[in-house]
């Protein structure tokens, strides 16, 4: 069973959402307007902080990440999930679908916690079985 109170938000709806797009900022109230309990996961945190070297943030922008990060709740990687992360990435491997390590992790850890995924890579999301998109 899918627990529709949470979403996980994807890397993409995150930047998307600091950088004051309208469209992502519309769509994450809207989710706490639904009284979805936001969150993102542990990849995603580091797809980010990643970015932030990349991009050389200033201080200001990397506190406005963190201070946004911490009123997420945060889905780590357990064992249970790595062994959920090996079987997608075999899967996806076989069918000729792969969606690299990081994505297949995000999409792992949201199934493992049976929670729904909100980005803007439908389309490559969309490879994974039983993956739920948010809308």
């Amino acid at each position: 069973m899918n627990d529709n109170s949470q979403v996980v938000l994807d890397t993409d709806i995150i930047i998307d959402y600091l950088a004051g797009k309208k469209d992502a900022r519309k769509a994450v109230l809207g989710l706490l307007f639904q009284e979805k309990t936001l969150s993102t996961t542990v990849i995603n945190i580091s797809e980010l902080f990643r970015g932030i070297i990349r991009r050389k943030w200033e201080q200001q922008r990397k506190a406005q990440l963190q201070s946004f990060l911490d009123n997420l709740v945060v889905i780590n990687y357990d064992q249970s999930a790595a062994c959920l992360i090996g079987d997608l990435l075999a899967q996806l491997d076989i069918q000729g679908q792969p969606i690299g390590f990081a994505d297949t992790a995000i999409a792992g850890l949201c199934l493992s916690k049976k929670v729904s995924l909100f980005t803007s890579n439908v389309k490559h999301f969309s490879k994974v079985p039983n993956l739920i998109l948010h809308d």
